[in-house]
């Protein structure tokens, strides 16, 4: 068999093969790389990414960047190579600054790339300095799409570390937005100082309490995204709405990707958007002069709230203001829209939260009351809507008379409630007006005898 064994080196040889793969590594990384004396401005090209300088040409740096600049780089970055100079490089080996930069610029088929132009200090050999050139297309447009698609979508990108409770943000800071620190070994602890700090009071504990890590994750292995949203204020003391989310979650690593949105433009639309619908539901719902609900939402409103009835006593008022016409005729019309408004407010006090209450004619009005569990409540109820014009110096001309029926006992749906408080009214008008009536068989039997006498008149 073959005698296969590993070559021998000695121990300076050792070090030449270790010091050339090292410095084969480090060329093959870069499309070009030029050495630079910083004491005599000499520069030499160790790799070249042009035909026109070689490995070994030596220059001064000035025209070794000149024809540079001529051959390849475009003209809105050609200010940036004609910087490198060697002031320049004698302070990048000093405190590191100048470096590195983007280009764009040509191939030698003429085609456009991006390179990063860097330098390079080794401590061993302060007087020299290398200045390297790397293709960064692939990098330039990685950068492109995540700028285009996620950084200008979020206000911050964080990436948590929940095994070990730390972080890094992995974006700048917009505008006067606060953000945690670039990095923090104590993630729970710099979230609840800073919500402390930014967040409104009323939902300070709600978005503690939501970016607690265990309830993260929790959310997360549930489902890809978690989010919330919260009012904050900005460093200039400014309010704002924002989305916050965790929209990745690696579980093996324990890696949690954590994203803040600016959504203070869309809440507000929204806000705006519900107001209008708002005011156009009170339009569509409700009576213009007196504010109570129209004849349609009153129905639709009562009607909705009788299928939820279960065992409570409930009570329906029918309204009829007494000579109204009379009013009217003597007072002037906006006399007796006055009077209709102060009817109005009576009953929307006594509908209070629970109650309806609607103007469902000229001058005739429902209350509705859900929870009534006495007749005596009832009747308190109708003798102080019969009175409501007692304070009032038009008292002699014009009153009030209330039908009344009950829920269970004189029906179940509104058209038969209100049937039988509109026949209870018109016993309380033949009886002289200004009182109430409870529905009962003989108020039934009155209202279809004097119908019956007024039908064969």
């Amino acid at each position: 068999m073959p005698d296969i064994r590993e070559p021998e080196y000695s121990g300076n040889s050792l070090k030449m093969v270790n010091d050339d793969i090292l410095t084969q590594a480090f060329l093959q990384a870069f499309i070009g790389v030029i050495k630079v004396d910083l004491q005599t401005g000499e520069a030499v090209v160790l790799k070249a990414d042009t035909t026109h300088d070689r490995p070994g040409t030596a220059a001064p740096l000035a025209d070794l960047v000149g024809r540079y600049m001529k051959q390849r780089i475009y003209t809105l970055d050609q200010e940036k190579i004609s910087a490198i100079t060697l002031e320049r490089l004698r302070k990048f080996s000093l405190d590191g600054s100048g470096f590195p930069f983007e280009i764009r610029s040509r191939t030698d088929e003429g085609r456009f790339q991006w390179v990063e132009i860097s330098a390079v200090s080794v401590q061993s050999y302060k007087d020299y300095v290398l200045i390297t050139t790397r293709n960064i297309d692939e990098e330039k447009l990685t950068r492109s799409i995540v700028d285009l698609f996620v950084y200008r979508n979020y206000d911050y990108l964080f990436l948590i570390d929940a095994k070990h409770d730390s972080y890094i943000r992995l974006t700048e800071s917009k505008d006067n937005t606060p953000v945690p620190p670039q990095r923090g070994e104590h993630y729970t602890a710099d979230m609840l100082m800073y919500n402390k700090k930014y967040v409104v009071q009323e939902d300070c504990g709600r978005v503690t309490a939501n970016m607690q890590l265990p309830h993260v994750i929790e959310m997360l292995e549930q489902s890809d995204v978690y989010s919330f949203t919260s009012s904050g204020i900005t460093e200039d003391g400014k309010w704002r709405r924002s989305r916050v989310s965790f929209i990745y979650y690696d579980k093996t690593a324990g890696l949690i990707l954590n994203a803040r949105t600016d959504v203070t433009q869309i809440y507000l639309e929204e806000q705006e958007k519900n107001r209008q619908l708002e005011e156009a539901l009170q339009c569509a719902q409700h009576d213009a002069m007196t504010e109570l609900y129209n004849q349609k939402a009153t129905r639709e409103l009562i009607k909705c709230s009788l299928e939820s009835q279960y065992r409570n006593t409930a009570a329906f008022f029918f309204i009829d203001v007494d000579n109204f016409k009379l009013a009217n005729d003597t007072l002037g019309h906006q006399k007796g829209d006055e009077l209709l408004c102060i009817l109005a407010r009576c009953i929307q006090k006594i509908a209070g939260r629970s109650g309806i209450a609607g103007r469902i004619g000229g001058d005739e009005f429902l209350l509705y009351l859900p929870d009534c569990p006495s007749i005596k409540k009832m009747e308190q109820t109708a003798q102080r809507i019969c009175e409501t014009f007692e304070q009032t110096e038009q008292k002699d001309i014009i009153s009030c008379s209330v039908g009344i029926s009950v829920y269970p006992r004189d029906g179940t749906d509104y058209e038969t409630l209100l049937r039988k408080a509109d026949q209870a009214l018109y016993t309380s008008k033949r009886y002289g007006k200004k009182r109430y009536f409870l529905y009962s068989c003989e108020v039934e039997y009155l209202a279809a005898r004097d119908q019956s006498s007024i039908s064969k008149a």
